[in-house]
């Protein structure tokens, strides 16, 4: 309702608001304010699907650092996290490479999904492939990972940060995908 001090200005104000004539403008007015509820719906579903496919480029960008570390290094950070002996590795070139492809590879992948985090809309029609995959990859993951009868660390994080990423683009693109 406008401000006003005068007691007329109020008085003709609250008359035709309640005029039968201006039951279109309540309409109208209604329908905005549902539109902009929707609209802020919309934003936090959005924010919900860039934080996704974010963690997802991070998780898989992560392994740029695998490029340039010292194959020593990173063979002990293996050791860490897998209890694998780095010993035979550090031995034979072939492990090096493999080292340097897969975390290139990894990292690609990661800066795949920081454009898709940052242009959700331009590339929209490339968001039901990036959740499908994560959640294809995590599933592929925990039926290895449970074959092998590795230990937990590190399958179980790799497989949930899989299945997480792809669940939550899968849920939250329809946020990017209805506004076309």
């Amino acid at each position: 309702m406008p401000k006003s001090n005068s007691p007329v200005f109020i008085d003709l104000f609250n008359c035709c608001a309640k005029h039968p004539a201006l039951d279109w403008l309540q309409n109208v007015m209604t329908l905005v304010k549902h539109k902009m509820i929707r609209r802020i719906l919309n934003l936090s579903q959005r924010t919900a699907l860039r934080f996704f496919l974010t963690y997802t480029a991070f998780g898989w960008g992560i392994c740029l650092a695998g490029v340039f570390t010292p194959a020593a290094t990173a063979f002990d950070l293996l050791e860490y996290i897998g209890g694998i002996d780095p010993a035979p590795m550090l031995a034979d070139p072939m492990y090096d490479y493999w080292l340097r492809m897969a975390s290139s590879t990894f990292a690609f992948i990661g800066i795949g999904y920081l454009i898709l985090a940052i242009w959700p809309r331009r590339f929209s029609s490339v968001l039901p492939f990036a959740g499908a995959f994560m959640l294809l990859e995590g599933v592929i993951l925990l039926v290895h990972g449970l074959r092998l009868d590795l230990q937990p660390t590190p399958f179980l994080g790799d497989t949930a940060f899989c299945l997480v990423g792809g669940i939550g683009i899968l849920l939250f693109m329809g946020s990017v995908r209805e506004e076309e």
